[in-house]
């Protein structure tokens, strides 16, 4: 209650991020730009559901180019010898979060804060 939504979005990203980094080393900003996003998210939605959808799909899908890496190097996609995916891939990702932002920003409300009651003291 001490922070506004924006700020508790921005702090626990960087809890986040910090969490991953301790699990898998060089992986701090990656993470902190996706609690970013799940954190919007939260605030667009009001649910933490999307949230944790999106962050299943990520997780899933890292597993999968993990599983398939052999097939993708053969299929020349050029992940071999890399410790994180190509710079075109990053730029994918930005595509397909800008439009999923997109359809989130046209489908909810202003702010579901201003649909809570007021809080009155009693």
């Amino acid at each position: 209650t001490r922070l506004s939504g924006a700020w508790t979005v921005v702090a626990t990203a960087v809890i986040f991020g910090v969490f991953h980094e301790l699990f898998l080393p060089g992986r701090f900003l990656p993470s902190t730009f996706l609690g970013l996003f799940l954190g919007w998210v939260r605030l667009r939605s009001g649910s933490i559901f999307p949230g944790m959808v999106l962050h299943a799909f990520h997780n899933s899908l890292l597993l999968a180019l993990i599983y398939y890496q052999d097939a993708l190097v053969a299929h020349g996609w050029g992940i071999e010898e890399q410790m994180h995916l190509p710079l075109k891939w990053h730029l994918l990702a930005l595509v397909a979060i800008a439009i999923g932002a997109g359809m989130l920003l046209a489908t909810t409300s202003q702010s579901h804060e201003s649909h809570r009651a007021p809080i009155t003291d009693s």
